[in-house]
């Protein structure tokens, strides 16, 4: 480390501590709704769909600090497709109504600095790191309102996965327990194998072919949240 890079994460640190205060340790969870946009090698691949996920997040606030750390988990789906076929099951010609749903699960650490809470609007940065898996899930039917007849997971697999995200916290309250977040995230992933909605075609004798696409998932992924500071 040269002395301008020390001089450099003292001052940050300095700005920080400034900036900062202190409050007591707090646990605060959140809902959130995302929807990730393709872009990069992800978007020549998969075209121009969205992803939107829901989730789960909780923080603790290390005392003293303007750390944040805890978990976000979260699902998404961003396909479906219905085909209806007579060749399903051998020797029987009863036509199926056939679901298939493209869906992904993050599973991600983060870490959270915010310098100050106090405030009716409070910036934020962050980075998640983790792992994302997707599956395409399909459920065979007589219509659509009975029970599947068949169930099956299809194509899937796991990958390492980061975000790197900025936001802002509004308080909904007089005693700044309960917020609205809105930030923005970079997604990527490692390269992994997925259908997209066009995917999975059909022979005449009903036979399937699944055609898979292989990318990682790069994405820019605008979210809102809300979120309780438990006392």
């Amino acid at each position: 480390m040269t002395l301008s890079h020390f001089k450099f994460y003292l001052l940050t640190f300095g700005l920080f501590h400034v900036l900062y205060t202190s409050v007591a340790q707090e646990i605060s969870g959140g809902i959130t709704t995302k929807v990730g946009v393709p872009i990069g090698d992800f978007r020549a691949e998969a075209g121009g769909l969205l992803l939107p996920q829901v989730g789960i997040e909780g923080l603790y606030h290390l005392e003293g600090t303007p750390f944040h750390f805890g978990l976000d988990i979260a699902y998404g789906r961003y396909g479906t497709a219905v085909h209806r076929s007579n060749n399903v099951f051998p020797g029987v010609s009863q036509n199926f109504r056939i679901r298939r749903n493209n869906n992904f699960m993050t599973f991600l650490g983060v870490a959270r600095i915010k310098p100050r809470q106090d405030l009716t609007y409070s910036p934020f940065i962050e980075v998640k790191g983790g792992f994302i898996h997707t599956f395409t899930r399909s459920k065979i039917r007589e219509n659509r309102v009975s029970e599947p007849i068949a169930t099956g997971t299809e194509v899937y697999d796991w990958a390492l996965a980061y975000q790197l995200g900025a936001g802002v916290m509004r308080a909904l309250n007089a005693s700044k327990d309960l917020f609205i977040e809105f930030s923005l995230h970079y997604v990527n992933t490692g390269e992994m194998e997925y259908l997209t909605r066009s995917g999975a075609t059909y022979e005449a004798d009903g036979s399937l072919n699944l055609s898979r696409t292989q990318s990682p998932f790069q994405m820019l992924q605008p979210s809102v949240a809300l979120r309780y500071f438990f006392p």
